[in-house]
């Protein structure tokens, strides 16, 4: 679990549910066809990872980069 969320799972969840409501939004429930689903894919990928490499407000330490 560490490994997916790390110390900071706040962020990480929410990032993680923001990206999957985004990709959801956009494309539906099914695998990604044409450019423009893959685009969804994509930046609903980096909304994850973006949210995956920073830190929570209450957590103190080097930053995860």
């Amino acid at each position: 679990m560490d490994l997916l969320f790390g110390t900071s799972w706040k962020s990480s969840v929410v990032s993680l549910i923001a990206g999957v409501a985004l990709y959801f939004q956009q494309v539906g429930v099914s695998f990604p066809q044409t450019a423009g689903e893959w685009g969804a894919a994509i930046v609903s990928a980096l909304i994850f990872a973006w949210g995956r490499i920073t830190k929570d407000a209450d957590q103190t330490g080097a930053a995860k980069v």
